[in-house]
């Protein structure tokens, strides 16, 4: 997977995926929320660029040919509502604060997958029960452990990866 390359290309061209679409919202006579809207369109850009860029059948082109035919195809769909794009873009501006943008899921994505690889099976485990909202008492319960060790291992891995600059829960 290219997700990691993903990431670093898609923050490099963000923006100037802004000016792109600033240029053609100005171009339209867009009169509404510029910050706004431009953020929702480099979103959706994103978002659907990355899911295309795990397609095998889309591996021959780069990254940054995937986002910018994206771009082009989100504003298309913005321009001329045929589909259900300014209805996507809409919802997201009245959801914006209650979902983060695709590349914020990204990140998060990696530093899950960076914490696993940096702490055992057992470990995850427990964070992943944790990450559920199981209490303590219920985690132990499940793992056939003390609930003290299950505090202190997770005290103990909350320090660790702060060390490390890695942060969860």
């Amino acid at each position: 997977m290219r997700d990691g390359e993903f990431t670093d290309i898609y923050k490099k061209l963000v923006p100037q995926l802004d000016k792109f679409f600033h240029v053609c919202l100005k171009s339209k006579g867009y009169s509404g929320d510029y910050k706004g809207i431009k953020r929702d369109l480099i979103s959706l850009t994103g978002h659907d660029a990355f899911l295309n860029s795990r397609k095998e059948s889309l591996s021959g082109y780069s990254i940054e040919s995937l986002i910018w035919i994206k771009a082009h195809n989100i504003w298309s769909s913005f321009i001329n509502p045929k589909g259900n794009k300014l209805q996507e873009v809409e919802q997201l501006e009245a959801e914006q604060d209650d979902k983060p943008d695709a590349l914020y899921r990204i990140l998060v994505d990696e530093q899950l997958k960076l914490i696993k690889q940096r702490v055992g099976p057992e470990a995850w485990r427990i964070i992943e029960l944790k990450a559920d909202g199981l209490p303590y008492k219920e985690i132990a319960q499940t793992l056939d452990k003390e609930e003290g060790k299950i505090k202190m291992q997770m005290h103990r891995l909350r320090k660790r990866l702060e060390k490390e600059s890695l942060r969860f829960l």
